[in-house]
């Protein structure tokens, strides 16, 4: 009996041990889930599955198209470029990369995504815009880069008011109703390295005036044809002419240190819609908002259309 009890107490101790180093050896915190990430573009650069740390339930889409270990960046990645962001959260387990990849002497703005699972990568998603994308100018984005240091601690917000606040984006472009989107006055949109809208304190556009014709004509990848008064949520109701809805909707990373949320969403178009007498395809897109004290500062995009048999990301819509 007393031996008995004795091998009791070691399975009784094992049982609950074992959760523990289990679960020890799956924290990953923010300088973790981006050394990671390192390590990741590090292999895809050299075209080297094998010196990433991939779980075997790995799985990796490229503008929403599945590719196996070895195949799309794997091949055509040979650095990153000049402007690199990395982004983290520990909740999600997601750490993210926005930034410029030199394929083959090409250059190609990317928004890259991993899942991180055991400190294994079990999820990469990657949003690609490459020459001939809509308004792609990356040099653009060299100018006009997501924020490189921390927030400061007087503008950070909870992850769950960082959310609320992108979301708040994506609902005022489906409900053509820019007053409720949670915004900084001034808040600007760089999307694919062009500048769309918007103005802000200590940026070389100035703290008050619009972008203007002036600075486009000079090639700083600027849209003048907006109104003076024009920010990140304006001219909704135009931008919707074509676009039925935004789905799909993904929060990804909120990253409270750096206050960024990456997003990724779809634009899907009104049926026979046409540019040019060729359909409209759908919009896929990865936005980085920078949050400031619940609203939305500015907004980054890297995006590309699908193409017409994909009308959907390929992952779950749900907010991560």
């Amino acid at each position: 009996m007393r031996q008995l009890g004795l091998a009791l107490g070691i399975v009784i101790f094992l049982c609950v041990a074992t959760p523990c180093v289990t679960s020890a050896a799956d924290i990953c915190d923010r300088n973790c889930l981006i050394g990671i990430m390192n390590h990741y573009l590090d292999a895809v650069c050299k075209h080297d599955p094998s010196k990433a740390p991939l779980a075997p339930n790995y799985r990796s889409t490229e503008n929403a198209v599945d590719v196996k270990p070895g195949t799309g960046m794997w091949m055509t990645a040979t650095a990153l470029g000049e402007m690199q962001r990395r982004y983290a959260d520990p909740v999600s387990k997601n750490v993210g990369y926005f930034g410029l990849i030199d394929e083959n002497g090409n250059t190609a703005l990317v928004s890259v995504r991993l899942k991180i699972e055991g400190q294994k990568i079990s999820e990469a998603e990657w949003t690609i815009a490459r020459k001939g994308a809509t308004v792609f100018r990356p040099q653009g984005i060299v100018r006009f880069p997501p924020p490189k240091d921390p927030a400061g601690p007087e503008h950070r917000s909870s992850r769950e008011s960082m959310i609320a606040a992108a979301d708040s984006y994506f609902s005022g472009i489906q409900g053509h109703d820019g007053n409720i989107v949670l915004a900084q006055p001034g808040c600007y949109r760089v999307e694919n390295g062009t500048w769309m809208v918007g103005a802000t304190p200590g940026h070389p556009l100035g703290s008050t005036g619009p972008v203007n014709a002036s600075l486009a004509k000079g090639g700083d990848g600027v849209t003048a044809s907006y109104f003076a008064n024009s920010q990140c949520n304006s001219g909704f109701p135009k931008m919707m002419e074509l676009t039925e809805a935004v789905i799909n909707r993904r929060y990804s990373i909120a990253d409270e240190e750096a206050g960024i949320v990456v997003a990724t969403v779809i634009f899907k178009r009104v049926p026979g819609a046409t540019q040019n007498g060729v359909p409209f395809r759908w919009l896929y897109l990865t936005e980085l908002f920078q949050i400031e004290n619940g609203r939305i500062r500015a907004i980054f995009a890297a995006m590309d259309s699908l193409p017409p048999e994909i009308q959907t990301s390929g992952w779950p819509d749900e907010k991560r």
